[in-house]
């Protein structure tokens, strides 16, 4: 069945477009995104709540929101979280957004990339979570330093370690996955790659550790093969 799934991955892999345009996915903001905390709140409405962030996201960005009744209610019932007011420039929208979204149990994904641009949003907080891991995006591990800038973005990625024993690797590796749901490490077959399924700066953290991991097994000295039964000494 796992070779059958891994050949599946393969298949979809091959047909998706370059993902080291993954910056693409999400249009650069065209202004400052702003977020206003009263220092004295007295009302619900007084606070910049999620759906606001998103809508003002959304303007900045030429992006259109793709929600469902149930993620609405919570982003508008949610604040950001904030306890200052900030202005982000232009440059850091994108990365602060899906900071903030992260941190208030959201996910984005897009569902269409030309124009009309859209994306959606979903809470953790929902059903949603249990089918999510299927709307990761697949990013090469070559571009790790996008993976960081999208924090909110679910992503699949392949990490080749000639020296490691993947299948070994994999099930020491499972107690660091916290959340089954977003996060999957799989050893792809009988080769020497493992695929990783998280979001974005967690999968960029695994290929950081998981490359030094691979460095270290290169430089350790190769056991000697045992001499065989009756063979002169």
């Amino acid at each position: 069945m796992l070779s059958i799934a891994i050949l599946a991955l393969a298949t979809s892999l091959s047909t998706l477009p370059d993902a080291g345009a993954m910056d693409d996915w999400y249009p650069p903001a065209q202004g400052e995104l702003v977020i206003e905390v009263p220092e004295n709140v007295q009302r619900s409405s007084d606070f910049t709540s999620m759906y606001d962030l998103a809508q003002q996201y959304g303007a900045l960005t030429g992006q259109h929101m793709s929600i469902s009744d149930e993620t609405a209610q919570l982003l508008q019932g949610q604040s950001t979280g904030l306890h200052s007011s900030i202005r982000v420039p232009a440059e850091r929208v994108q990365r602060v957004f899906e900071s903030i979204l992260l941190e208030q149990a959201f996910v984005m994904r897009v569902v269409h990339e030309n124009e009309p641009r859209i994306f959606s949003l979903e809470s953790l907080r929902t059903q949603a979570r249990n089918t999510i891991r299927g709307d990761s995006r697949f990013v090469p591990s070559s571009a790790v330093e996008l993976m960081r800038r999208h924090p909110a973005t679910m992503v699949t990625t392949t990490l080749h370690l000639p020296h490691t024993d993947v299948r070994q690797l994999s099930n020491s590796l499972r107690t660091l996955i916290t959340d089954a749901n977003t996060q999957q490490i799989l050893p792809a077959g009988n080769t020497d790659t493992l695929v990783l399924v998280g979001f974005g700066y967690q999968v960029a953290g695994l290929i950081d550790m998981l490359k030094l991991v691979d460095e270290a097994s290169a430089q350790m000295p190769k056991p000697k093969p045992e001499p065989a039964a009756g063979a002169a000494k």
